[in-house]
């Protein structure tokens, strides 16, 4: 079965502990940890895997018949637009799920 990895955000006081539990000589409460992981201002992700539907493989031939126009358009589309490339969330994501 295919797999893409999807990023899901985690909160502070969940990288509190795995921090915690991965450096145990640590002199520091995982609520220390976690408020100095406040004061930074960083954001947190994990990857969780997420299983492909049926459905989106079988578009794989699709796919491989919209590359070779999308690279035919890309200079029409920078006169056009001034941008290099294509800004399409669905299409990044359903080549992703596609493994390119």
């Amino acid at each position: 079965m295919s797999y893409y990895n999807r990023l899901k955000r985690i909160n502070d006081y969940s990288v509190a502990g795995q921090i915690k539990k991965k450096f145990p000589e640590l002199k520091m409460t995982t609520l220390d940890i976690e408020k100095r992981l406040l004061e930074l201002d960083f954001e947190f992700y994990e990857d969780t895997k997420v299983k492909i539907p049926l459905s989106i493989r079988l578009t794989l031939i699709l796919a491989l018949i919209l590359i070779p126009f999308l690279f035919i358009y890309m200079p029409i589309n920078y006169i056009a637009t001034g941008r290099w490339g294509f800004r399409a969330e669905w299409l990044s994501n359903w080549f992703k799920m596609l493994g390119f």
